[in-house]
């Protein structure tokens, strides 16, 4: 085992968010639905968690990929970057749709 242990424990969180993937296809198919009432085009709020559900893959990606380069080359500092990188756009996206809710 390469790398320090709080590398790793970062490198373990950045990849847990990754399996927030396999529930992204039906997040997906029920983007649709935000248009569903009249005049619910018109909200900008509508559009913005729509570019965030559809755009929610890359910054989990990108920051999975990060930490574990960051694990291999032992920096520490870049590594506790990482999981905020990787759950970025799900925190975003969920205080969003509370907004939205309330």
């Amino acid at each position: 085992m390469y790398g320090n242990p709080i590398t790793f424990l970062c490198l373990g969180l950045s990849a847990l968010s990754c399996l927030s993937l396999l529930l992204w296809p039906v997040a997906l198919y029920m983007s649709v639905f935000l248009f569903d009432a009249p005049g619910s085009m018109a909200k900008i709020i509508n559009w913005v968690v729509l570019i965030l559900l559809l755009s929610y893959p890359a910054p989990v990606v990108y920051g999975t990929l990060k930490a574990a380069n960051a694990h291999k080359e032992t920096k520490t500092l870049e590594s506790l970057v990482c999981p905020f990188i990787a759950y970025s756009n799900f925190a975003v996206l969920y205080s969003l749709m509370a907004l939205k809710l309330w």
